[in-house]
């Protein structure tokens, strides 16, 4: 087996660049804490499991996908972050990366999950 699977989180999104000068007044809102994080469910976690063309960083079973997941939700939490979680579904994930023309790679699926939590957030 590969290397240990690693959630690697994003975040949305970042204070303008007026905001994050030094001496600044402006206090970050809650979006600049955000962490962006993928979400499998276990019915969907093969078949995303086989789209993904690095499956070799990988765990190929949800099991362990899902323990290192809590892992990485709970050391986010404990630095004060606040957790919007993503669901892929395996059809609008393919859609999406196929109208893009791109692999799912853990790139792309960072990419994807950004995309929804920006439009979700944007939507309210």
């Amino acid at each position: 087996m590969g290397a240990p699977f690693v959630i690697k989180p994003t975040f949305i999104p970042q204070l303008p660049r007026r905001a994050r000068t030094i001496g600044s007044l402006v206090k970050p809102s809650i979006e600049a804490y955000t962490v962006a994080m993928p979400w499998y469910e276990p019915e969907d976690f093969a078949q995303l499991w086989e789209l993904a063309s690095d499956r070799d960083e990988v765990p190929p079973n949800y099991e362990t996908w899902h323990r290192n997941a809590l892992d990485v939700m709970n050391a986010w939490l404990g630095k004060g972050r606040a957790l919007q979680i993503v669901t892929i579904r395996p059809a609008p994930f393919l859609a999406w990366l196929r109208a893009r023309g791109l692999a799912s790679t853990a790139e792309n699926r960072r990419r994807y999950v950004e995309n929804l939590a920006m439009c979700d957030h944007d939507a309210a």
